[in-house]
């Protein structure tokens, strides 16, 4: 990934540690409204990581999947990893106003609603305007599977690219049996996304 393009991560905020280096170009709070990037739970920082990660502490050992990209850090939810669906869609709003200043290309949401509330359709519609707007936008399945249709907004979009474990599976079970049931938390619901011809197509376990 090229070194100018902005992702931003709709989470728990951001610490900066050496492998984000300088960047983290922007920080904003929703939660407590504070100026310089921190990150009170650790999941934020966990995914940014695995994002944008650069490897310098590990001396290469342990990467991101765009090691070169820069981080706009959205916090949206506290210290215990909760949030409501206002401040979220506060976000995806900030991103679309920024998203030319920091060249934000890329939405990491790894996160998902809880027992299905009322404005479900108004966080879908305004995740869905960030896509429309020109930006990708990745969302996970979530924690509560296997059981089917247990995915959750705004991973039930039919627009954005909704994430799940899969593989790990296969892996885990010829690990040890026992591991098994640690993986089978991905959600899993069938879901119509819009009639866009594949680019490429890869085998996968489950239909997430």
């Amino acid at each position: 990934m090229n070194n100018n393009i902005g992702v931003a991560v709709l989470d728990t905020g951001i610490y900066k540690h050496i492998d984000f280096g300088n960047r983290i170009i922007a920080f904003k709070d929703f939660i407590n409204n504070r100026v310089f990037p921190y990150d009170d739970s650790g999941h934020g920082t966990h995914v940014s990581g695995i994002i944008a990660g650069d490897g310098y502490a590990s001396h290469g050992r342990f990467k991101g999947i765009a090691p070169m990209s820069q981080i706009i850090s959205v916090k949206v939810l506290d210290s215990n990893g909760n949030g409501n669906i206002e401040n979220v869609i506060k976000g995806t709003k900030w991103i679309i106003n920024n998203k030319d200043i920091y060249n934000i290309k890329i939405v990491n949401i790894s996160f998902g609603t809880t027992h299905n509330p009322s404005n479900t359709s108004e966080l879908i519609k305004n995740v869905e305007n960030m896509w429309n707007e020109g930006i990708i936008v990745v969302a996970a399945a979530g924690n509560s599977g296997p059981k089917s249709h247990s995915i959750t907004a705004p991973g039930t979009s039919r627009l954005v690219i909704t994430v799940g474990s899969a593989a790990v599976l296969l892996l885990m079970a010829f690990l040890s049996p026992n591991l098994l049931s640690l993986a089978l938390i991905s959600q899993r619901a069938v879901i119509k996304k819009m009639d866009i011809p594949p680019k490429a197509e890869h085998p996968c376990l489950h239909q997430l």
